[in-house]
């Protein structure tokens, strides 16, 4: 969902051109987190940590550094990647734009799982 609508998408007119062009991501299956089966773990901030730190640190011999987000919502897979570049809103202020957008990063494992029309991702980039 879109909470400034047009607005968001006029001022990311703008920064997609002042940014030069990214090289794609690699996707990489050891950077895959799992989602959790029961819905309601899904924004647990503690079972988040425990899965994100545990995935650093198994794979803290193989990448220098990393960052995570998720998602969670009713959009298909490609609008809730787009949304989270357009208006990065609940409370994300710009941090899920600046991972898709990094030129730091250039590995990503995503992990999803399905509830009826609910969706969840978990982003995990590295370096």
């Amino acid at each position: 969902m879109l909470l400034r609508g047009e607005v968001a998408f006029r001022e990311m007119v703008d920064v997609l051109k002042a940014t030069e062009p990214l090289q794609p991501f690699e996707f990489r299956k050891d950077l895959i987190i799992e989602v959790p089966e029961n819905s309601k773990d899904w924004f647990n901030k503690e079972v988040i940590n425990s899965l994100f730190n545990k995935k650093k640190e198994e794979l803290s011999d193989k990448y220098q550094s990393f960052s995570f987000h998720y998602d969670i919502g009713t959009s298909i897979p490609d609008v809730s990647t787009v949304l989270q570049v357009v208006d990065d809103n609940v409370g994300f202020n710009g941090s899920r734009r600046q991972n898709l957008l990094s030129e730091s990063f250039k590995y990503i494992g995503i992990g999803y799982a399905k509830e009826k029309t609910k969706y969840c991702f978990y982003f995990v980039f590295a370096s």
